[in-house]
């Protein structure tokens, strides 16, 4: 789900379904990094090394928070408004646009860093993936 949910969307090809197909079962092979994560039960905690994992993990910054033409940071990146990229953020990872708040809340975030936009937006992609929402529903 992080492999995916941090691809830039329009790689995907909806109309071509093996092609579709294709790319996903290569993000399944090379995701190696799900294995280091422990599996919700009842009354899960994540643990201190789950934590430690995503805010340090090379795999985290280099590969899911690259700013390449094929990640979600880089499309984000060529958007012209904090909207549309909060808008996108919201639909590619949590798979629903933003509330009201979330709306204020990262737009606000993400004018404070107009002086270092690209580290702006990889910590708005950061904190909605490394999201209770996000590590429980996807």
């Amino acid at each position: 789900s992080l492999q995916l949910a941090s691809m830039n969307p329009d790689q995907f090809d909806l109309a071509d379904e093996k092609k579709l197909n294709d790319q996903l079962d290569r993000i399944h092979q090379a995701n190696g990094f799900a294995n280091q994560l422990d599996q919700p039960i009842h009354d899960f905690q994540v643990s201190t090394a789950e934590a430690l994992l995503f805010s340090n993990s090379e795999h985290v910054s280099k590969e899911l928070l690259q700013d390449t033409t094929s990640t979600l940071v880089g499309k984000l990146k060529s958007l012209e408004s904090d909207s549309q990229r909060v808008e996108l953020a919201c639909w590619s990872i949590l798979s629903r646009p933003p509330d009201d708040e979330e709306r204020k809340i990262l737009s606000a975030y993400l004018a404070t860093r107009k002086d270092r936009p690209l580290q702006g937006i990889q910590q708005m992609v950061w904190a909605l993936l490394t999201s209770t929402e996000f590590r429980f529903n996807h």
